[in-house]
């Protein structure tokens, strides 16, 4: 039994390292820590959203189940997600596995979500003035080896500094419903 765990994580871990090298929008989180169980619900994000000018099915959910949120595409279905404020900041923390998983930045209202990706240009900045071990930066990934004190005090300076982030993908509500692929 334990065996299938380990290769449930492992393979939860490598498609979360996919889905992020094809989003570049998430920051990888080995360990979150004692702010998983400071994650709450966002009521804004429940619903179903649609990249703005998307005529195509590329529907993402957000339901509220068991004090977090489940999180369904096409191809996904995360049962637990959470939102972290990092000071004024909103981020969605989506747990894979048992202890990490991947954030991302974002604002909603009820009539927009709005998702963030790193500046890549800030990458040399970021590293001359902010280099810690327990942050990893590469050509494509971010990833945080634990979520501590100074992780997001260094998460909340960048956060307050728009020139770090760059938007995704705005995204509208919609009555759409994702459509699982059977594989």
């Amino acid at each position: 039994m334990d065996a299938l765990k380990k290769i449930t994580e492992h393979t939860g871990i490598l498609f979360s390292l996919f889905f992020c090298l094809l989003l570049a929008a998430c920051i990888n989180v080995k360990d979150f820590g004692i702010y998983w169980d400071r994650g709450i619900p966002d009521k804004l994000l429940v619903g179903s959203w649609l990249p703005e000018g998307d005529i195509s099915s590329d529907c993402i959910m957000f339901t509220a189940e068991k004090g977090q949120l489940r999180f369904t595409t096409e191809d996904r279905d995360e049962p637990a997600v959470r939102t972290l404020m990092i000071g004024r900041h909103s981020f969605m923390m989506m747990l894979r596995g048992s202890k990490g998983g991947e954030i991302y930045k974002y604002t909603a209202s009820k009539n927009v979500l709005e998702m963030y990706q790193l500046n890549k240009d800030k990458k040399e900045e970021f590293l001359k003035n902010h280099a810690t071990p327990n942050i990893v930066i590469d050509d494509t990934t971010v990833t945080i080896n634990a979520l501590d004190k100074p992780t997001m005090e260094l998460l909340q300076t960048i956060a307050n500094d728009g020139s770090y982030w760059v938007l995704l993908t705005r995204y509208l509500p919609s009555n759409c419903k994702p459509v699982r692929n059977k594989k």
